[in-house]
């Protein structure tokens, strides 16, 4: 509500109980004592009223629009009562207005209040994005495009991990073009990504790319374009050099590794052979000497006897073993610190399961019968306390 408003109702309010006071024929309660009084006496009680009235003390303002009436009261004291009238509403009228003042004031200064808060925490949120900026390892850029076309980019700003790669083809000078900043990523089309990404809102990934630096230094950059509010790009450039190499290596090794595995396999397969083929010469032998002459058969026997030797010894174990642990060196510590309590036979059995070999190869090496074979496999299963459906070469091939 506007002050003129406020003193337009407030003066017509007034208007009209001053025109009910003056068509009132009998006083009211309150102003009967003044209907006896005149001259200097009927100034005094004015006055007196006008001060209660002013000090908001007993007199109420009804009691001033009593004396308006001119038919009753002097013509100076109705006159004066009037004024004093309009006073009081213009005293009201200011009064109104300064309670409207106060209240939006203190609307103002809640809303005040809550920007303050607001912008106080986009304040620190703009300072910790700003510090991560400067101080992330990955190379930014932010661009802004064109108010005119969408396919032209500028440099807005880039931040300081972005300054030190130091790459033949990039630039970092504010306001020049995308073209003219990143010349080195034109075989990328690193532009048109960027359009892309504006018109889409989807992010882009460029293929990883090798660089050299000015030092002559190989550099692999993995480069990422986002779409940010009002017509900015962010182009992210991570180095990613060290975990290239270390993927290269890690592939390295495991084929080496892989490598040693089959040449061990073989090995082991190739005694496994020869073991088999040992057999079968035993059991021939054994069959010579049902009907041989007498020399033939001693000879004979002393040979069963050596091939027998050779064949229980399994000499060939040590020279497994040394094999294994040049290729999985920590087997043998890293089962023993879960389950100390295996057996040496159940332990050369897990070796044998590491290389992923059949229970056929495994008891022909450890000259056991394929159903002891089966047995030792699951008595492990049970030592081991592994659950069901958990398969025993996959387990031991976690060690």
């Amino acid at each position: 509500m506007t002050i003129p408003t406020i003193k337009e109702e407030l003066f017509s309010e007034f208007e009209s109980i001053l025109k009910q006071a003056r068509s009132t024929d009998q006083p009211s309660q309150l102003t009967e004592s003044a209907a006896n009084l005149s001259g200097d006496d009927l100034l005094d009680y004015f006055v007196n009223l006008a001060r209660q009235v002013s000090s908001r003390r007993n007199g109420e303002p009804q009691q001033i629009f009593e004396l308006t009436k001119t038919d009753r009261y002097p013509a100076h004291i109705a006159e004066l009562a009037e004024s004093f009238g309009m006073m009081i509403v213009k005293v009201e009228a200011r009064e109104l207005l300064l309670l409207k003042t106060i209240n939006d004031l203190k609307q103002l200064n809640e809303t005040l209040r809550a920007e303050n808060k607001e912008r106080r925490k986009a304040e620190a949120e703009t300072t910790i994005c700003l510090n991560l900026f400067n101080q992330i390892e990955t190379g930014i850029c932010i661009y802004r495009s064109d108010a005119d076309s969408d396919s032209v980019f500028y440099l807005y700003r880039c931040n300081p991990a972005f300054e030190k790669f130091d790459l033949p083809g990039v630039r970092c000078e504010v306001n020049a073009s995308l073209v003219t900043n990143l010349a080195a990523f034109e075989g990328l089309n690193i532009e048109k990504v960027c359009c892309q990404v504006i018109r889409t809102g989807r992010p882009c990934r460029l293929p990883n790319t090798l660089f050299t630096r000015s030092n002559g230094q190989n550099i692999w950059l993995s480069v990422a374009i986002y779409r940010l509010p009002d017509r900015f790009l962010g182009i992210t450039f991570d180095n990613i050099t060290d975990l290239t190499e270390k993927k290269e290596a890690e592939k390295i090794l495991n084929e080496e590794l892989e490598l040693k595995n089959r040449e061990l396999t073989s090995k082991v397969l190739y005694t496994a052979s020869r073991r088999e083929r040992v057999l079968a010469t035993l059991r021939d032998l054994e069959q010579y000497l049902q009907h041989p002459p007498e020399e033939l058969r001693r000879k004979v026997s002393r040979s069963i006897r050596y091939l027998n030797e050779q064949f229980n010894s399994f000499s060939d174990w040590d020279e497994f073993e040394s094999h294994f642990l040049k290729v999985h060196g920590e087997f043998y510590r890293n089962l023993y610190q879960k389950h100390p309590d295996l057996s040496q036979r159940e332990r050369k059995i897990c070796a044998f399961l590491k290389l992923n070999m059949n229970t056929k190869d495994i008891a022909n090496l450890t000259n056991l019968s394929v159903k002891s074979i089966e047995v030792y496999q699951t008595r492990l299963r049970k030592k081991l306390q592994l659950p069901k459906g958990l398969n025993l070469d996959t387990y031991i091939a976690g060690f």
